[in-house]
């Protein structure tokens, strides 16, 4: 079949724009678009060799739901361990969906060559936790491993 045997098809006008136009998403110029604060999965620290590397010679820092663990490199990277001791599946992904919300949320705030790493602490509420406990937690550890390494807090 060829595109002269298909009925009504004719092919489309193609107006080229000299005028040199701001990109749009939908009705809205990128310029107003808010700069997205994501945390991208590239970031994530999935070698064995920089996971044990974090995890063994990282400066430990205690919360009252987590530990971190933080170790300066060559660039940003995080890590969220939770065990089969946390509970089922569900509750493990949850407890990491959790985590790296609060991560993403207060990245900013930490240095861009550091690696962390993040181990719930095993409780027989730990599927009870909140995110707002979460977040409460990771926010204290940020400031008290910024002011360990040398970089003031920022609000």
């Amino acid at each position: 079949m060829t595109t002269a045997s298909v009925r009504g098809w004719r092919p489309r006008m193609v107006v080229l724009c000299c005028r040199a136009v701001e990109p749009r998403v939908g009705s809205v110029w990128l310029s107003v678009l808010p700069v997205r604060n994501s945390l991208p999965r590239a970031l994530t620290i999935t070698s064995p060799h920089e996971i044990t590397a974090v995890l063994k010679t990282g400066m430990l820092l205690h919360g009252s739901t987590c530990l971190l663990r933080a170790l300066p490199g060559e660039r940003f990277g995080y890590g969220v361990f939770v065990g089969r001791r946390h509970g089922g599946a569900v509750t493990r992904n949850r407890l990491k969906r959790l985590y790296r919300e609060a991560i993403r949320l207060h990245r900013q705030s930490l240095p861009q060559t550091v690696r962390i790493g993040i181990i719930p602490r095993v409780t027989k509420t730990v599927g009870d936790l909140t995110f707002a406990q979460i977040n409460t937690d990771v926010t204290t550890l940020f400031s008290s491993l910024n002011s360990k390494m040398g970089k003031p807090a920022s609000a």
